[in-house]
């Protein structure tokens, strides 16, 4: 079952601004692309942060954009078919 059918068509993920990433469970999806165009100091530990509650949570792969580029992560031993 894709994850349209699952969780439904233009389904999106929020992070309030007030709360940790690590304090939320995240769907283990096969992945996640995260648009958050922000990129000074505080912004960057947040996206980390995120990055690692994501793959901590089973979150197979997750792109994250810190302008101008992306960052990638994935979770260790994840195998991806193409």
């Amino acid at each position: 079952m894709g994850r349209r059918v699952e969780l439904g068509e233009g389904t999106a993920l929020v992070l309030p601004d007030d709360i940790p990433p690590e304090a939320l469970i995240w769907p283990p999806l096969d992945f996640v692309v995260v648009a958050w165009p922000r990129c000074d100091e505080r912004a960057l530990h947040r996206k980390l942060c995120l990055a690692r509650a994501l793959v901590g949570d089973g979150v197979r792969f997750a792109a994250i954009q810190h302008e101008p580029d992306w960052f990638q992560v994935w979770r260790e031993g994840a195998h991806f078919h193409g």
